[in-house]
């Protein structure tokens, strides 16, 4: 898309016509013997081109001079809308990988988790250790050159004792880092939470939920629970079993360890979701 430029075009928009009558619709044939049918004017073509203009640059596009791209509107419509649409294609990255863009596709939606920490260890048996962190939740619509290569990088869960759990990513757009591992029960306190997971890149933030805090009851009570993904709203694992991935899209971290056993659950891995 690109303004005018016939060589007789102004620097700015002109000063309207002043015309009387009501505003209305083109008229296609003479209303009456002598009067001449609606012809558009230089007022109203500038201001249909403007409303074009604007829609373009309102998102982010540079107009093209060469006027070899004419779909600048369309690709406009689709990245302010994007967030909303309902996606029809997608591709699921569980482990790391490389994203192709597709022909004739210029804007992708991510959704990343970040991978959650493990639970921590326990020298008590009365004081468990404390629950992983879940890594952190982040969605985005970005900008993309179809046949480009995009590196994914899917973190791993926290798997030892007090691990923090991997970063996932989506290239140099968007990163969503893992959950912290917990703490380990001592003889005088169970182990601290392991604090969520963060975002970076995208419109939508959910930081992990931190897990919970080891408990100090007895020798067969459970640790900490990890935190749940996107900010709570599901149950992280327990204190002997790690977090899975879920249908609704969790990645929980585990829970810490009972002091008994001294089992660790460990996190789970992050996930990507690339949309289009």
């Amino acid at each position: 898309m690109r303004r005018v430029s016939t060589g007789s075009q102004l620097a700015a928009f002109g000063t309207p016509n002043a015309v009387s009558g009501t505003p209305g619709f083109f008229n296609p044939t003479p209303p009456a013997p002598g009067v001449v049918p609606t012809i558009p004017g230089p007022d109203w073509f500038n201001t249909v081109q403007e409303e074009l203009v604007a829609l373009a640059t309102g998102a982010g596009a540079a107009l093209d001079l060469t006027g070899s791209v004419n779909n600048q509107a369309l690709t406009a419509l689709r990245a302010l809308f994007a967030p909303f649409s309902i996606h029809s294609n997608y591709q699921v990255f569980s482990s790391s990988g490389t994203f192709t863009v597709p022909n004739g596709v210029s804007i992708v939606k991510i959704r990343a988790w970040g991978a959650g920490g493990a639970g921590g260890s326990s020298s008590s048996p009365s004081n468990s250790g404390g629950g992983g962190g879940s890594g952190g939740y982040g969605e985005g619509v970005f900008t993309v050159t179809p046949g480009a290569l995009i590196a994914v990088t899917i973190g791993a869960g926290g798997a030892s004792a007090g691990a923090a759990g991997g970063v996932s990513s989506f290239g140099s757009f968007l990163t969503a880092s893992g959950g912290q591992g917990g703490g380990a029960g001592t003889s005088t306190a169970g182990g601290s939470a392991g604090a969520g997971g963060s975002v970076a890149g995208a419109y939508l933030i959910i930081g992990g939920s931190p897990g919970g805090t080891g408990l100090t009851i007895s020798t067969t009570v459970e640790a900490g629970a990890g935190g749940g993904a996107f900010g709570g709203h599901f149950i992280g694992g327990s204190g002997t079993t790690g977090g899975v991935f879920d249908g609704n899209g969790g990645s929980y971290p585990g829970g810490g360890s009972t002091g008994a056993t001294g089992t660790v659950a460990a996190g789970a891995a992050g996930l990507i979701v690339v949309e289009w």
